[in-house]
């Protein structure tokens, strides 16, 4: 599956429901460390809904796989809060030039057989997401290394397979210089490139384990036990570099399908968080949310001539009133978009000047009267194409539209999902219903992908002040976060694509627990300064 097919897969469900410097040595530790802690139980129970399907590094692609990894595994870097990044596996990392990176590993990172972590069960790992055999739903986080997308993207059935794949590998620029030491080449110069490597999909394997039944940690907990379709028992594990800060000794994770029945169980004092989905977390006090890393909106084709007018689009976009929207189609899922980047990037993103969730239909009205007289039209009909699922939600931006906005006709085209992909990357629409996913704890993940020649710029939008905004914030020079704001804000000054919401993640925390953390993607719940308090 390549990665436009990801993203636009991903938002089809949702509608249903710094600079390159060396890093310090060791991470901070923390006055509640468990030497300082009461003699308490210290295990807690954590509610998964759905049972991962996999702790393969290289295929896991649910988000209950995604957590429990993060609990097991460690890569090389942690992502912290915000921007911010904390050594994992690797001890320090540096870069001349921001394109050749030299990580140093810990040498007292271990397996919990006792061996240590070294540069070649990275290498093997990222080559192995890479091989076109494996098929991996995360390869394309790795395409930013040099060689890595000409060889994940070789076709298996070519006759030459075989010889050209293994010339190919043999390009891809991840080397390791020594056990402790690996060396990743980029294509082009990504100072904040370490803090990508936090996803679980380049954690570590080791080549002798890859077909074995038993699942090696090199993370702050082992896995002892797995009940199938009730509970998985984790250990602290032992020979984790880091244990003597980890404060648990003992984490059990219930699979709970049932929203009720895991809040039924949370207040019997037998799990201590929860996921809940929105309507039932908006009548639970205490409950508590973050937006997940995607944005749902509007398209629009700049090949179009009549959406090239931006008081059009101006006017597409103030007819929608969000809040109303979402009250109605999907309380307590989602929350209307003020821009296009989804905020709990960078622990709390907000636009430099961001757009207002509720409609103005009398300025719209305004903007539509000027854009008849500029397109010299009385009437204008604009296609709005869409997944079959998300049917609703193009009925009602529909009704909107034509209800303000006098002599707009819009017709919906509900199509199969190939179909919808296959117009929209010739450009065979007009407007489309999409989704855009952050892949990175980055606002440029999201951004990137309206840079003139970016294959995922759906509406090919040309903007080169953009495009020269976004290469400066990831130069090493500029002001990284104020570059990815300018940028943001040229593209919701021109609205080429309308942002219609950001779909909503929601918990419950038990009193007993403190120190969870949740990071909007990847492994999502940050477990290694959990402590049960007294």
């Amino acid at each position: 599956m390549r990665p436009k097919t990801i993203r636009t897969a991903l938002l089809c469900a949702f509608v249903l429901v710094v600079g390159c410097t060396s890093q310090p040595a060791t991470a901070p530790t923390s006055p509640d460390s468990p030497a300082n802690l009461p003699a308490l139980t210290r295990e807690a129970t954590l509610h998964l809904p759905i049972e991962p399907e996999t702790l393969d590094p290289a295929r896991a692609v649910q988000p209950a796989a995604l957590d429990l990894l993060g609990m097991v595994m460690e890569g090389l870097v942690w992502q912290g809060e915000g921007a911010t990044t904390s050594p994992g596996v690797a001890e320090s990392w540096a870069s001349p030039d921001g394109r050749t990176f030299t990580f140093t590993l810990r040498p007292d990172a271990r397996w919990t057989d006792g061996r240590n972590v070294t540069a070649a069960d990275f290498q093997y790992a990222w080559l192995r997401v890479l091989d076109p055999l494996t098929a991996s739903d995360h390869a394309h986080l790795f395409y930013e290394i040099k060689g890595a997308e000409a060889w994940n993207g070789l076709n298996p059935t070519a006759p030459d397979f075989a010889e050209r794949s293994a010339e190919l590998r043999r390009a891809v620029q991840i080397h390791t210089v020594d056990d402790r030491t690996l060396q990743v080449e980029l294509r082009a110069p990504d100072p904040a490139w370490p803090t990508k490597t936090a996803h679980p999909a380049f954690f570590p394997q080791r080549a002798d384990q890859t077909n074995s039944a038993e699942i090696l940690a090199n993370g702050p907990f082992r896995l002892v036990e797995w009940i199938a379709g009730k509970e998985i028992r984790l250990q602290k594990n032992v020979t984790y570099w880091d244990s003597a800060n980890i404060p648990l000794e003992s984490l059990r994770v219930r699979i709970e399908p049932d929203a009720l029945s895991a809040l039924r169980l949370m207040e019997l004092g037998q799990i201590d968080l929860a996921y809940l989905p929105g309507p039932l977390a908006e009548q639970t006090s205490g409950a508590e949310h973050m937006a997940q890393p995607a944005t749902m909106g509007i398209a629009l084709n700049m090949g179009m001539k009549a959406l090239t007018n931006p008081s059009l689009r101006w006017a597409i976009h103030l007819t929608i009133d969000r809040t109303r929207l979402l009250a109605a189609l999907a309380p307590g899922t989602a929350m209307p978009a003020g821009g296009l980047v989804p905020p709990s990037l960078l622990g709390g993103w907000s636009p430099a000047s961001p757009l207002p969730p509720e409609g103005d239909p009398l300025q719209a009205r305004r903007l539509w009267e000027k854009a008849k007289s500029e397109l010299g039209t009385d009437s204008l009909t604009l296609h709005l194409l869409h997944a079959e699922e998300a049917t609703e939600l193009a009925q009602a931006v529909q009704l909107m539209l034509q209800e303000n906005l006098d002599g707009l006709a819009i017709e919906l085209e509900a199509l199969p999902f190939p179909e919808r992909l296959e117009r929209v990357r010739i450009g065979q629409y007009d407007m489309v219903l999409q989704g855009w996913v952050a892949e990175h704890n980055d606002p440029a993940s999201i951004l990137a992908q309206f840079v003139t020649d970016s294959p995922a710029n759906d509406p090919r939008w040309v903007s080169p002040v953009f495009d020269q905004a976004l290469a400066r914030s990831l130069s090493q020079t500029g002001d990284r976060i104020a570059g990815l704001h300018e940028a943001e804000e040229i593209l919701l000054s021109e609205l080429p694509v309308v942002p219609l919401y950001h779909p909503v993640r929601h918990w419950l925390v038990g009193p007993r627990l403190k120190g969870l953390r949740h990071r909007p993607l990847g492994a999502r719940l940050d477990v290694r300064r959990v402590q049960i308090a007294p």
